[in-house]
């Protein structure tokens, strides 16, 4: 009985915190992604529109999520999957691709992110 009632207030405590380190971490994403404009945006690249839309294309994409999730149309875990995996998709077309170390880690810091 009382293993019951431990299980069941973890699971409680369990979605009340994913939820809401989830949300604000996406909303957090969709905020501070936007700023690698002004870091590359001034770099040469071979394809800008390629570039443009793998950069802003993931940020609206995790906006739909946001709004989903506060809609109440998918849950947290799902909101935190979608977000990783678009934050890790973002960097696959990189300005410079002699500078691999900046790139490794960015993936990196995404993977684990997501975990």
């Amino acid at each position: 009985m009382a293993q019951t009632y431990l299980n069941s207030n973890w699971q409680e405590e369990y979605n009340r915190i994913g939820s809401i380190y989830n949300y604000w971490g996406a909303l957090l994403a969709v905020f501070f992604s936007p700023l690698v404009f002004l870091r590359e945006g001034a770099e040469p690249k071979d394809n800008e529109l390629l570039w443009f839309c793998a950069r802003l294309v993931p940020v609206l994409l995790t906006a739909c999520l946001v709004v989903a999730y506060k809609m109440k149309r998918i849950s947290h875990e799902c909101l935190l999957l979608g977000v990783s995996f678009l934050l890790y998709t973002s960097r696959a077309y990189r300005v410079n691709a002699l500078n691999i170390t900046q790139y490794a880690l960015s993936l990196s810091i995404m993977f684990f992110w997501g975990l």
